[in-house]
């Protein structure tokens, strides 16, 4: 055994997997403490959960000169409270290319872009970030309970499905979740599928030292090099370049000298392995003087090479309670700057993944849902990587000019966290069985769109008085607001929105009273419709009023997204405030100051979103345009282009459906264009205010019972910068009866072609019948009207057909062929049934059919998928599914709950037997879930795709399997 001991409380939790009922916390084992694994520590113990790491060396120091953090790493430890700048980072503030003569290739003022990024792009002394991470993990004062690091354990053993770690003492560790965090030269990889791959020799190597500025300012020959700060410098030959970055607060010169491996004959086994100098002067020797005379001030005691590593993709980072972070899932090349701040998203998103009551048998699905969040992302950049790091030679030869725009907004304009948490706020969704709840108690009555006859109200005279506030605001928090279908024109990760408040009286509908909205608007939006079009506008997250009659109409006729509160809107120190509060307690305020009256105007559109406010003349760059094409950040003398249009206001309608849990009556995006208000509204007066200032209280789930999960949130947006701030007064109030159902036309004209259809098929017996679906009704529609999946198979779910199916015998290939045959279903078809967009639900129920979300328009991109294809595809995903199903419903209707194997077996053949007209059908309904499911594909993926897919269900299969 160890003579290195958990204290007695902690080893009895750790090992025997005891957890307080009070938290649920889990029992986590970090393998390997560099960034990854402590930045992970930080975040996990944050969430309440306890932590042991366990690091094979004795003083567990991160060896290395200094690091990158990019927006997208830098934006993760400041929401956990560590900034760069405070142990010694400064911020990258230019690139400057070179040629191995000296020549300046290109030079980019990255202080153009800096707007375009909520979070700097810094660079750091490796070793001090890790110190830090190491104390925030460790000490007392930080949230959570401090991680415990274990030094000198040498991990032996990975057992994934027991979650224990044995170690080279012998001492066996027991935990609820297991994460690899040990490098390049993993010992956890070994345990997931894959795991023999291996690292290789990539040809190159890369000397490694920190050089005092003070020494490159001494020479004059040199200073221009260094006089500016924040400036990187790379000076880039065919097969070797040298990257130089200051750090330390822009004392110290950072230098990668990457160069092919044969002029060194770095080993690669050992991070600290010492270089020459007289080899790094040879290896350089045809590059310009002022370049030799900076390496010739190296000292040779802190010079260090090492053979850069390479590994081909693995197939997963998970296996049951293990999974891989960092290094050990992914090896980078430095070439981008971005394999620490890959483990530092893969730190977020595992945290992200497991809040504060996570229990320990939700772990394995938990890191399927990492791994689906951060393979396809991390994989990408691997690759962005190797291509970036080619020799000039091989990269003219390939024909293929990178974009280096594209990689950097790819990179930077990410928020893992951010996106982390949707993808668990979406995981959830499709586990709960309460739907959400609109107040829906109250029926039709007379509203602001009509009298008790049906007749429209007067609303000229109707008084607005709005105060709003336009700001700019984190995009990629913005992205959790927006319900699918919607995005951000922009990919820059600064955006911009609106609280508005608005205060209306002498309306008709009210007896001449009033009442009081405030809303959260997101400019910059688009919606892509089905047919591939766009359309551009303002997107309505929440609005809350203070008035029930609106608040029912509202949701009822349009879909408004309201909720009730209290709103007040007082004077303090001659300056409109506006507080809203629900049963007293306050959760948001906000207020103008410094107002100047502006010249009156006539404005037409809409009032209830607020309308665009220009860019200012000066300052950060218009925040949803998109960086100058063609360069890096900064590149080239044009800013981002004009923000998008704003045509009209945008929002999403969901009604749950009356005793249907999880389904919904209505759900859709609807439009409202400015340019059908019903009325003119007039500007009355205009002041536009100097100041402004947004508050937030998110309170807790006992203060705001039925509101505190949306101030959480919203406390959460970052102000970082004011736009516009204005109180207007106008009258003439829309009533907003423009809104429409994005597509409703084609929705409209389907419905009534289905109805005629109906009709005919009630008088005649002569059209065929799709056995599949058990409805003449929609068979023929299926095969020759892509737009009824869209609109009349979203609500449909299997049970309802498996209650109209025939009880014929199960689907084979030959009968899939006589299927196809009977409903004019050729290959083509099936191919255009397939192309469709779905949101696949089966893990949350067996027998919910796929919800479908639009379709791709390409028909080229699809030739080749031949009939025999599609025809195999679909009855090995028919089949695979039925068998599913069978086992599944065998093992309701027919076990007990202690049969052995033998007695289920018994059972289940009984019950396949006495049940042919509940089996079969299922069977038969296979290949509907198949057309859908397979649509899930989308346009341009390729046969590998399909493959993928089919996994996706056979591992579907297993969870009913488990079932047994």
């Amino acid at each position: 055994m160890s003579s290195v001991r958990l204290p007695t409380e902690r080893t009895r939790q750790v090992n025997d997997g005891l957890h307080d009922a009070a938290s649920n916390a889990l029992n986590i084992i970090i393998v390997g403490a560099g960034i990854g694994g402590l930045m992970a520590a930080i975040a996990l113990r944050s969430q309440g959960h306890r932590i042991t790491i366990l690091e094979q060396s004795e003083f567990a120091n991160e060896a290395g000169a200094a690091i990158h953090l990019a927006p997208n790493a830098n934006g993760i430890l400041r929401r956990f409270g560590l900034y760069a700048d405070k142990f010694g980072g400064n911020e990258c503030l230019g690139i400057t290319d070179y040629t191995p003569s000296g020549h300046i290739r290109f030079s980019v003022d990255g202080t153009r872009t800096r707007g375009l990024w909520e979070h700097p792009w810094e660079l750091v002394h490796r070793v001090h970030l890790h110190n830090t991470l190491k104390t925030h993990a460790s000490r007392s004062k930080d949230p959570g309970e401090p991680a415990i690091l274990r030094l000198g354990c040498r991990v032996m053993n990975v057992d994934p499905s027991k979650g224990s770690v044995t170690l080279k003492s012998g001492e066996e560790l027991q935990a609820d979740l297991i994460i690899g965090a040990d490098g390049v030269g993993s010992k956890c990889r070994a345990f997931v599928e894959g795991g023999q791959i291996k690292p290789f020799d990539s040809g190159k190597s890369a000397f490694r030292f920190l050089i005092e500025k003070d020494k490159v300012m001494a020479d004059p020959g040199l200073r221009q090099y260094v006089e500016k700060d924040g400036i990187l410098i790379m000076f880039i030959g065919n097969d070797r370049r040298l990257v130089m970055y200051p750090c330390s607060h822009n004392t110290l010169l950072n230098f990668v000298a990457i160069h092919p491996s044969t002029e060194s004959e770095a080993t690669g086994n050992d991070w600290n392995e010492g270089g020459s100098k007289a080899t790094l002067l040879k290896v350089y020797k045809d590059f310009c003087p002022d370049v030799l005379k900076i390496l010739s001030l190296v000292d040779p005691s802190t010079l260090k090479v090492w053979a850069l590593l390479d590994m081909p993709v693995i197939p997963t980072w998970i296996n049951q309670k293990l999974a891989l972070l960092g290094d050990a899932a992914h090896p980078f090349l430095p070439h981008q700057g971005q394999g620490g701040g890959q483990a530092i998203e893969d730190a977020a998103s595992i945290a992200a993944l497991l809040p504060a009551g996570t229990k320990p048998e939700e772990v394995p699905d938990r890191l399927r849902l990492y791994e689906q969040c951060r393979k396809v992302r991390a994989d990408r950049i691997q690759e962005y990587t190797r291509l970036a790091g080619r020799d000039l030679d091989e990269a003219e030869k390939s024909g293929k000019k990178l974009d280096m725009m594209e990689y950097t907004i790819y990179n930077f304009g990410h928020d893992e966290w951010h996106a982390s948490t949707r993808a668990l706020a979406k995981h959830l969704a499709t586990q709960q069985t309460a739907y959400l709840r609109a107040p829906i108690s109250f029926g039709p009555f007379p509203g602001p769109r009509q009298t008790v006859s049906g007749h429209p109200h007067a609303l000229e005279h109707a008084k607005e008085r709005k105060i709003s506030i336009r700001f700019r605001t984190s995009r990629t928090l913005l992205d959790n607001f927006l319900p699918s279908g919607f995005s951000f024109v922009a990919r820059t990760t600064v955006a911009e929105a609106t609280w508005a408040c608005s205060t209306l009286s002498d309306l008709d509908w009210l007896g001449g009273g009033g009442y009081n909205h405030l809303g959260l608007y997101l400019h910059g939006v688009c919606y892509m419709k089905k047919d591939g079009s766009k359309i551009f506008g303002t997107f309505l997250v929440v609005l809350f009023e203070d008035l029930a009659d609106p608040i029912i109409s509202g949701r009822e006729e349009l879909g408004f997204p309201k909720l009730p509160c209290s709103i007040e809107v007082e004077q303090q120190g001659g300056y409109p405030v506006v507080k809203a509060a629900w049963r007293g307690l306050k959760f948001l305020e906000m207020g103008v100051s410094g107002l100047q009256k502006q010249t009156q105007q006539t404005n037409g559109t809409a009032p209830s979103a607020p309308a665009p406010a220009p860019a200012p003349a000066s300052g950060p760059p218009a925040t949803n345009g998109a960086p100058a094409a063609g360069g890096a950040p900064g590149a080239g003398a044009r800013g981002p282009p004009p923000p998008p249009p704003d045509n009209g206001l945008m929002y999403h309608r969901y009604i749950p459906a009356v005793g249907r849990p999880g389904h919904a009556d209505a759900d859709y995006p609807v439009f409202c264009a400015y340019s059908t208000a019903s009325v003119e509204r007039k500007v009355e007066e205009e002041s536009v205010a100097s100041t402004a200032q947004i508050s937030y209280n998110k309170g807790d789930a006992n203060s705001l019972p039925t509101l505190h999960h949306i101030t959480k949130q919203l406390a959460e947006i970052p102000f970082l910068g004011l736009v516009k701030a204005t109180v207007v007064e106008s009258s003439g109030v829309d009533d907003v009866r423009g809104a429409t159902r994005i597509d409703n036309q084609a929705f409209k004209q389907n419905i009534k072609e289905e109805q005629a259809y109906n009709q005919q098929h009630q008088t005649s017996n002569s059209m065929p019948c799709c056995p599949a679906l058990g409805k003449g009704t929609m068979c023929h529609k299926l095969a020759n009207d892509p737009e009824l999946v869209h609109t009349k198979l979203h609500h449909l779910s299997i049970g309802d057909h498996l209650r109209e199916l025939p009880t014929k015998g199960a689907l084979n290939s030959s009968a899939s062929q006589d299927l196809a045959k009977q409903t004019s279903m050729s290959g083509a078809v099936l191919v255009d049934i397939i192309k469709h967009k779905v949101a696949e639900e089966f893990e949350k129920d067996a027998a919910t059919v796929f919800i479908l979300d639009g379709f791709p328009r390409n028909q080229e991109q699809f030739k080749q998928f031949s009939d025999e294809l599609t025809y195999t595809f679909a009855i090995h995903i028919a089949s695979q599914y039925s068998i599913a199903k069978a086992r599944y419903l065998a093992r309701r209707h027919a076990s007990r709950p202690h049969d052995d194997e033998e007695m289920f077996e018994k059972r289940y053949e009984e019950f396949m037997l006495n049940n042919p007209s509940l089996i079969q059908p299922i069977e038969q309904a296979g290949l509907l879930v198949m057309l859908e499911g397979i649509g899930a594909l989308g346009v341009g993926d390729t046969y590998e795709m399909l493959k993928r897919q089919l996994k996706s269900h056979l591992e579907a299969k297993k969870l009913f399997d488990c079932c047994m």
